[in-house]
Order: structure tokens, then C-alpha cells, then sequence
């Protein structure tokens, strides 16, 4: 709103022809007074309204930049968090969240899934190869895509992996805790996004996992055996390139973790593995 402006008076006379208007009449003619319309005046706000509107001005400001630095397309809704580390667990990060199998967009199992029957003694180490990824779309994207090739290619009732762990940060459930996989019974089967042939594993990543084996036994103790189990690479545990060979290198960052041969190569091309893992002894075909 423009304030303090001269406005032109209605008729002949103006500010800007008063001059002139006097030359040309009398000279002691003036106009009269009351003729004039005294232009409208804006009306002041008062100092109170100025500054509850600049108050509002900058928490509008604040708040889009917030907004802008959350890249709320990114974040994930609060459904998202399924499972929270415990506030007395401090040995390593809190990362604090699991994605549930409903926002990462999972299909339901094609039949039901086997209960394990004891708690675990073995996380298996695996990579998932093919694309990384470093976004919850990206992320949720490759775990979509994993399920598929699980049903369709390799004829699983469902995803093998019990947890995945993606480049954004974040742990996506599998099948979770307290349930088979395609591979060993006692075991539970961590795959890591991506393909670690090529990529280096982040400190981050690895600290995610070492904080899921520790938060699920404390939060279930028929979940992991805290007390007696090893951290194996899958290619200990049958002839694979998994983890691939950067992850390999990593082992010694996991707690409890174990380099001994789970299977033998047979002379007819097939292999057998120890029923115990790691074994107490050797293994024959």
C-alpha cells in the first residue's frame, strides 16, 4: 500500500497547476479551501500487526527451508518404524528403525513361512549384487525387485533374506527374526544392497549391522543367541561370490566373526555342508 503520496485534487486545481491558476486570476485570488478534496490518507499499521506479521514472514521462511533441507520426498512415514533400539544398548549407533515389508511395498508370501525352532547361532553375510542404491525409493525400489526374482526366478515362497541393509542408511525386513530362509535353519541372512565386488563397504553399514544382531537379542532373546553365535561370510557357508569381495575383506568388523570352511567340494562336482556351523570336525562327503 503506498503511503505519504500526494494525490491530485479533483477539478482544475492540482498541487502541480497552483502556480498557474494564480497567475492567471487575481492576484490575491486563492482558491477556496473548501472546494478542495483532501486526498485519502492510508491508514498506519499499527506496530503490534508489523511485527506479528514479520514474526509470521520468518517462520514461514524457517520453515521452508526446513522443509526443502528434509526433502520430505525422501523421508519415510511414521509406519515406517517398526523397531527401536533400547535407550540401555549404547555399545553402537542408534539407527533406531527397521522398514516394515508394508512401506517397502512387499507381496505377501506365496505360502507360509517356516518358524525357527531354537534362537539362532549364525548370521550369514551375503550381498544381493546387481544395482546399489542411496534413497528409501531407490532402496525399497531394489528390495521390490529382489522379492520378484525370489518368486519368479529361483521359486522361493518368499524373499530368502531375513534383513536387507540399503546405501540410504536404513534396514528393510526380510522375513525377519524367528524365521527360516532358503539357506541354513539356524541361521539368519543379512544382504547388503548392492554389489560388493565393486562397491566399499561404509563404516556406517557395517555398524548397521553389528547394532541389528545386538537389538534383536536383547529385545528377543529366542531371536539370537547372543551368548554363543558367529558372524560367517555366505562363500564359508556354500561355493559363492558372496559377499562379494570387498565385504569379505570387512569380516574382521563384525563381533563374533568366523572364517571356517562350512562345506566340503565333492570329487563329482557337488558339495556337502556341515550340519554345524562352524564345524567341530572335519567334513567328508
Amino acid at each position: 500500500m503506498v503511503q505519504n503520496c500526494i494525490w491530485p485534487i479533483p477539478g482544475p486545481i492540482t498541487k502541480f497547476n497552483l502556480q498557474k491558476v494564480l497567475t492567471d486570476n487575481e492576484p490575491d485570488a486563492l482558491p477556496d479551501p473548501a472546494s478542495q478534496v483532501k486526498p485519502p490518507i492510508a491508514p498506519k499499521k499499527s506496530s503490534k500487526k508489523r511485527i506479528i506479521w514479520l514474526t509470521f514472514l520468518a517462520f514461514i521462511t524457517s520453515l521452508a527451508g526446513v522443509v526443502i533441507g528434509l526433502r520430505p520426498w525422501e523421508t519415510v512415514s511414521s509406519k515406517e518404524i517398526t523397531t527401536q533400539l533400547p535407550e540401555t544398548t549404547t555399545q553402537f549407533d542408534n539407527y533406531g528403525a527397521i522398514v516394515s515389508r508394508e512401506n517397502w511395498g512387499a507381496k505377501p508370501s506365496k505360502s507360509p513361512l517356516q518358524p525357527m525352532n531354537k534362537a539362532a547361532t549364525l548370521v550369514v553375510i551375503n550381498h544381493t549384487g546387481g544395482k546399489s542404491c542411496s534413497t528409501f525409493l531407490q532402496c525399497s525400489q531394489r528390495v521390490k525387485d529382489i522379492q520378484l526374482e525370489h518368486f519368479n526366478v529361483k521359486n522361493y515362497r518368499d524373499i530368502s533374506y531375513n534383513f536387507l541393509l540399503g546405501g540410504d542408511g536404513r534396514i528393510y525386513l526380510g522375513r525377519g527374526w524367528r524365521v527360516t530362509n532358503e539357506g541354513r535353519n539356524e541361521s539368519v541372512d543379512f544382504a547388503f544392497i548392492g554389489n560388493f565386488n565393486d562397491l566399499e563397504p561404509s563404516n556406517e553399514i557395517l555398524n548397521m549391522a553389528n547394532w541389528l544382531i545386538s537389538a534383536g537379542g536383547w529385545e528377543d532373546p529366542n531371536a539370537i543367541n547372543l551368548s554363543k553365535y558367529y558372524v560367517i561370510s555366505n562363500n564359508l557357508t556354500e561355493p559363492s561370490n558372496s559377499p562379494g569381495a570387498h565385504l569379505y575383506a570387512k569380516m574382521n568388523d563384525f563381533v563374533f566373526h568366523t572364517f571356517k570352511l562350512c562345506y566340503a567340494n565333492c570329487s563329482d562336482g557337488s558339495y556337502v555342508q556341515s550340519k554345524i556351523c562352524p564345524p567341530e570336525e572335519a567334513i567328508s562327503c
